[in-house]
């Protein structure tokens, strides 16, 4: 994309694609005990005892990568260190 082109983005909503890639991202190999050397387990307790659980690593700018729902943190822990 140069600068003079607009962006524009394309939302396809297919169901089966999304839990394909659900469940291809939920059982993809990785070394557990690599990635606890780079990235910690964290809590924070908010209003009315509402547990938020995150994982820290990396030095610099925070990065927030958000998932939606059903996914949750681990679909994003093949990508996380590739960016600290």
């Amino acid at each position: 994309m140069t600068p003079s082109q607009p962006h524009t983005s394309i939302l396809i909503y297919d169901d089966a694609a999304l839990y394909e890639q659900d469940r291809a991202a939920r059982t993809a190999p990785w070394d557990e005990k690599v990635f606890a050397r780079t990235f910690q387990h964290e809590m924070a307790v908010v209003r009315n005892g509402v547990q938020i659980h995150y994982v820290i690593g990396g030095k610099g700018l925070a990065l927030v990568p958000l998932h939606g729902f059903p996914q949750g943190w681990g679909e994003w822990r093949l990508v996380m260190p590739k960016y600290v």
